[in-house]
């Protein structure tokens, strides 16, 4: 990559920090929490697992989606939110051959969890 005055491009950096990663309604998520309490049920936002990404100018994330079904006994409370799992890929390329990106992909999984809370 060349500037305007035939150098190379200045250097960027994509440092960050993801901070909320959630699929679904977080009223619904809010919800099941509790009545189903906090546990791996019910753990919707794990950014906090994802780490600081420093002096980086590529970064691909991929989170493949568990859809997660909730019923509470004979009441009419239904939700659907998703829980994910997350892959990433993130470094620092070379200034010449430089592709500044940070991609998030996702995909549904076609098999989902269901829970059910007896009253």
């Amino acid at each position: 990559m060349r500037g305007e005055l035939g150098g190379l491009a200045p250097e960027i950096s994509l440092a960050h920090r993801v901070g909320l990663v959630t699929f679904g309604s977080l009223a619904d998520q809010e919800q099941m929490v509790s009545i189903f309490g906090q546990s791996r049920v019910t753990q919707f936002n794990r950014a906090a697992a994802i780490p600081f990404h420093g002096n980086v100018n590529f970064c691909l994330y991929y989170f493949p989606l568990v859809p997660h079904m909730f019923s509470v006994g004979n009441e009419a409370i239904d939700k659907e939110t998703y829980q994910y799992s997350f892959v990433y890929n993130c470094q620092k390329t070379p200034i010449d051959k430089a592709s500044y990106q940070i991609t998030f992909a996702y995909e549904f999984n076609p098999v989902g969890i269901y829970y059910n809370k007896e009253e």
